[in-house]
């Protein structure tokens, strides 16, 4: 008997190795830090955005200068909703972490996150959120849509409560 591997033998291992590594990789791309698992964010479906409504990111307005409230209007941050992005600037199909928390401090609230591309119309982004302790939340995106991507997060049982946006910019 020979003491040397044959090839079969070595290309065995070798695509052992490679299922192996996929099967980690893939586990451990799916962990976001927090204790739920289940709840990472995925990639993005990048669907079309046909709309152009203005995604103003500064909504804030003087106190005591309020206006009629026009229908066709996003809901504006009310305060009590925060959301943030690590980075204003990120090449396609890099990660985004992003953070924030929910003002009334609640624990398992679902937050669906939104976006929009160069001013088009809010859509929901396929990455939710629940909120954990003292309501903050933490994670993040990919999206391969270049242009600018402005984020926001939404209560999912209350669509009145929206944060405001934050940017990126995808080269």
């Amino acid at each position: 008997m020979s003491s040397r591997a044959s090839g079969g033998t070595l290309a065995a291992f070798l695509i052992f190795a490679a299922i192996i590594g996929f099967a980690g990789g893939a586990y451990l791309g799916t962990q976001s830090g927090d204790a739920e698992p289940n709840s990472a964010p995925t990639l993005s479906g990048d669907a079309d955005a046909d709309g152009d409504a203005a995604a103003d990111g500064n909504t804030d307005e003087p106190e005591g200068d309020e206006e009629e409230p026009n229908e066709d209007d996003e809901p504006a941050g009310d305060g009590s909703l925060t959301f943030s992005l690590s980075q204003s600037s990120a090449a396609a199909g890099s990660r985004i972490d992003y953070s924030g928390r929910l003002g009334s401090g609640e624990e398992g609230v679902t937050l669906q996150i939104q976006r929009s591309i160069d001013g088009g119309e809010w859509e929901d982004f396929p990455v939710s959120r629940d909120t954990g302790a003292n309501g903050e939340f933490s994670g993040y995106l990919e999206t391969g849509r270049s242009g600018s991507n402005s984020f926001r997060v939404v209560r999912a049982d209350d669509s009145s409560v929206v944060s405001e946006p934050a940017t990126v910019e995808i080269q």
